[in-house]
């Protein structure tokens, strides 16, 4: 059984204390930070899913955090930050994010920065709560073995009282008219960043559409495309690289594409190359429906692998609700259906994978 809440406003990261009956560790809650929200997820038996949402309701109402509880985070926040400054897949993706949404809040980090963590106080912590996790702008998500009506009932009985004073936004919140995109701002170009490492990162990305815009489902399948395209030359024919992974990013005010390759670093400016002139593939040539088919049922796996395990459902479904997807719309998306035309496929890679809208990072160590 998991259980799991989203708030539209990221939250600073952390873990949960341990919630215990008795002697008995209910559930230790779990805080993921995104771009777009932040989840409190845990998972217990259905015999206790009462307990842990009460214990969850609790908190939501009086939100607080100890001393103790505040400096333990911190430092772990401020420890998984140093780490996280080695991993090079880690900083390409941050740094790529920067670029592309470069003037909007996209682009800053999700997990804060070393100044931030360090002159954040408690109390800034507790106004941030108080203000933004409010009932108006949360889902209350639960997948396992359990009816909606007697989640329903639970959510009435523990959650029922919660109320805003003032009301706040619903969520999803409206996108304004006219607002402009968080990648309005991209900066197109090569960045490298130097980092210590026995491989070398790099990304070559285009900003992309916003999650409700239809057009998203063609940028999954470009990645998809991508993905097998640059596995079959670069990884497995050629061994020039290690792994080529192309990730679709979809958020409320707009999204991005990039294919991240991991490669020897003496081989990295080739990898870029390689990226490069299988964008141009795609945007210049028409691929036989079969490989689009292929693409097609790759994608739709991908998304199937979403539902595996109670808690990456909730999230899932939760995520959904709260960007205005529709929950209970998710089996129709990832049902089999037809597959775009090549001709269609091969519009939306010229359309995106434009050479003046590239944002090229590279990472690793200093070339020798």
């Amino acid at each position: 059984m998991a259980a799991h809440l989203l708030s539209p406003t990221p939250t600073p990261a952390g873990r949960g204390e341990v919630v215990r009956i008795g002697e008995r560790v209910l559930f230790l809650a779990e805080i993921q930070v995104s771009r777009d929200l932040t989840e409190i997820r845990f998972m217990v038996s259905p015999a206790d899913l009462r307990s842990g949402v009460q214990s969850l309701s609790a908190a939501l109402e009086r939100p607080g955090v100890s001393d103790a509880s505040f400096e333990a985070v911190r430092k772990g926040s401020s420890e998984a930050l140093g780490r996280a400054g080695s991993d090079i897949s880690f900083v390409t993706l941050e740094l790529f994010r920067e670029k592309v949404y470069a003037g909007h809040a996209y682009g800053h980090p999700v997990v804060g920065t070393a100044p931030g963590l360090s002159s954040l106080t408690r109390g800034d912590v507790e106004t941030f709560l108080k203000k933004h996790l409010r009932p108006g702008r949360t889902v209350l998500s639960v997948a396992g073995d359990v009816t909606a009506a007697a989640v329903q009932k639970l959510a009435q009985d523990l959650l029922g009282d919660w109320k805003d004073d003032p009301p706040t936004t619903p969520s999803p919140a409206p996108t304004p008219k006219g607002a402009p995109s968080a990648n309005a701002g991209a900066q197109a170009g090569e960045f490298t960043r130097l980092v210590d490492a026995s491989q070398s990162s790099v990304l070559v990305g285009v900003p992309g559409p916003a999650i409700l815009d239809p057009e998203f489902d063609d940028l999954r399948l470009l990645a998809a495309a991508l993905t097998i395209l640059s596995f079959e030359d670069v990884v497995f024919t050629r061994r020039a690289a290690f792994s080529a992974t192309a990730i679709p990013e979809a958020l409320r005010a707009g999204g991005s594409l990039g294919l991240v390759v991991i490669a020897p670093h003496l081989r990295r400016d080739e990898a870029v190359f390689d990226v490069q002139k299988l964008m141009r593939r795609l945007a210049m040539e028409t691929r036989q429906q079969k490989e689009v088919d292929d693409f097609a049922r790759v994608e739709a796996a991908r998304q199937a692998s979403a539902f595996q395990g109670v808690l990456a459902m909730a999230s899932t479904l939760g995520y959904r609700e709260s960007t205005g997807l529709g929950a209970l719309s998710v089996g129709r998306t990832i049902a089999p259906s037809a597959s775009p035309s090549p001709a269609r496929l091969k519009e939306i890679a010229a359309r995106y994978l434009r050479p003046e809208a590239w944002v090229i990072v590279k990472v690793g160590p200093p070339s020798r």
